[in-house]
């Protein structure tokens, strides 16, 4: 069988998944239970934070059958059951209820009069048709122009998910018209333990300071966070050793730049002593790291 990466292999399945972000999760599991769902939403935030994740979780969530058929479990638990027939196909990638649009490269007037188009079915095996619209900064203006009627006046059975990492380029008449949650960036204490989970479940030995820095690397994104760690498993691979990872692998991988030089200039510039400090750099430059990377963690 072919290999699946640890982002695709660990992606949350129900909205207890996902990481740090419950400010959002709450509100939408509330409007579930209050029955009180939007037609249109926009999500938010950096890269690989869990923007299209939610987005999924959301649609099986919506059309799951026990949640639709059952109001206590949809009062107590509001989690899509993923045993319902809804849910499978949710999971299989069969279902028909969800579609998923890329404006990076569908930016035209031609593609959204397209969607629209297609916006006219219903779902089947279900209540809504959820559309997820990711990078929707991308479309084009007269591609947005296009979509406001549908948007204004949507059919009963269809849900509009935007994604997007550049908020301010969505025109006011779209943002206007949709509910906006803001994902935040994942703090490096939720990603280093999510690592760890990932290394449990894999049975890999890893050393806790090493997850700290493949979670500093990522910038409070988990996606970036389970890329490196991919990276980072293969890296310590050795066949005569457990391939455990520890610091001083991740160190040489990611090319990081000890503390200690950071405050080696600090304490150059509190000292008044630029010998040192031009040391310092002449080391920095000398053995590969990155200038601009250092001046800005110095920063």
């Amino acid at each position: 069988m072919s290999y699946q990466v640890i982002a695709r292999k660990y992606r949350p399945a129900t909205f207890a998944d996902i990481t740090a972000q419950e400010h959002i999760t709450r509100t939408i599991q509330n409007s579930l239970r209050m029955g009180r769902l939007g037609h249109g939403y926009i999500f938010s935030g950096l890269r690989g934070v869990g923007k299209t994740t939610a987005a999924r979780v959301f649609a099986k969530a919506v059309n799951c059958q026990r949640i639709i058929d059952d109001p206590e479990y949809l009062r107590k638990v509001t989690e899509p059951c993923g045993e319902c027939e809804s849910c499978r196909d949710f999971d299989a990638g069969t279902s028909l209820n969800i579609a998923e649009f890329d404006a990076a490269s569908n930016n035209s007037v031609d593609d959204i009069r397209m969607l629209r188009e297609n916006v006219r079915y219903g779902p089947q095996k279900g209540r809504y048709r959820v559309y997820i619209i990711d990078e929707v900064h991308m479309l084009s203006i007269a591609a947005f122009n296009a979509f406001l009627k549908t948007l204004e006046e949507p059919p009963p059975h269809a849900i509009f998910i935007f994604a997007t990492t550049e908020l301010h380029k969505i025109p006011a008449t779209i943002a206007s018209r949709c509910q906006r949650f803001n994902f935040k960036r994942i703090p490096l204490q939720d990603i280093q333990k999510q690592l760890q989970t990932i290394c449990d479940a894999e049975e890999i030995s890893v050393e806790p300071d090493a997850l700290q820095l493949v979670g500093r690397k990522a910038q409070g994104s988990m996606r970036d966070a389970q890329s490196i760690l991919d990276q980072v498993i293969a890296f310590s691979f050795d066949r005569e050793s457990d391939g455990a990872i520890s610091y001083a692998k991740v160190a040489e991988l990611l090319n990081y730049i000890d503390d200690d030089h950071f405050f080696a200039v600090t304490d150059a510039v509190l000292d008044r002593n630029p010998a040192n400090m031009i040391e310092t750099a002449q080391f920095i430059i000398q053995n590969g790291y990155d200038e601009q990377d250092f001046l800005e963690k110095l920063i």
